[in-house]
């Protein structure tokens, strides 16, 4: 809005604070509307997220195993032979990455030992499947890295389950899906 100055004759360029608070609002309605529109923004980059930290999870353990050297884990400190990543469709929220103490390549409460706490993926994700190299549904799969060489191992709760197991994971509308490939060489692979 432009004012007349009387005393020294010319224009005074500014707003009053009812032009700015109308402006305000304005923006506001506008950010609202346009937010709102992207309700499935929030899933997707939470997808994203969970996939890219579940993929560098898996190469922390395969980088641990590597490194032969003690680390914490919930029975103390010790130099475990093999550490792995377990995964259970009834646990879809999350996973364990654990010390495989008796070698079995196998995550077994009684007897391997939790490295930290366990890891819960982003609010809205969580894992629709657990699939082996022929795309059978598997109910457990465990992911474990032998010393020193961190060779890789793939099973299910008993048995091996191939080269090549996949982790698919679901936003809750099930709009944003994730694949998370793992082969035995040691290749993570993120695909839509």
């Amino acid at each position: 809005m432009t004012i007349y100055n009387e005393k020294n004759g010319f224009c005074d360029g500014g707003f009053t604070m009812i032009e700015m608070t109308i402006t305000i609002f304005i923006i506001a309605v506008i950010a609202t509307i346009v937010l709102a529109n992207f309700s499935g923004f929030g899933e997707n980059v939470a997808m994203q997220r969970s996939a890219q930290e579940l993929a560098l999870l898996i190469r922390q353990a395969q980088n641990m195993s590597l490194s032969v050297r003690q680390i914490e884990t919930s029975s103390g400190r010790l130099i475990p032979p093999a550490i792995g990543v377990f995964f259970n469709v009834s646990f879809p929220d999350g996973y364990i990455l654990f010390a495989d103490l008796d070698n079995n390549k196998r995550y077994d409460p009684a007897t391997d030992a939790k490295i930290g706490n366990d890891i819960f993926f982003e609010k809205r994700v969580k894992i629709n499947s657990l699939l082996d190299q022929n795309s059978i549904p598997q109910t457990v799969l465990n992911i474990v890295f032998a010393a020193p060489e961190a060779s890789v191992t793939i099973y299910n709760q008993d048995n091996p389950i191939g080269d090549l197991a996949t982790i698919n994971l679901v936003a809750t509308s099930g709009v944003y899906k994730k694949k998370i490939n793992i082969r035995t060489s040691g290749q993570i692979a993120i695909e839509n």
